[in-house]
């Protein structure tokens, strides 16, 4: 797993992400695009056990 826009190297283990804080949890974010293509992206970071998982789903606002 990698961050988004951070350059990755296959010779390495990328460091582990830290945990994120419960305020971010069960929320969803919207991000529209502001200039180029017309974008819009939603995100959301859920909780299973010990495990965290985000979700991004990125959508074209063209038909």
């Amino acid at each position: 797993m990698t961050l988004l826009n951070a350059p990755s190297s296959c010779m390495e283990m990328p460091p582990p992400l830290s945990r994120p804080q419960h305020v971010v949890l069960n929320h969803l974010y919207m991000q529209k695009g502001k200039g180029g293509p017309s974008v819009v992206a939603l995100g959301t970071t859920e909780r299973f056990i010990a495990k965290y998982v985000t979700v991004v789903l990125y959508k074209s606002l063209q038909r």
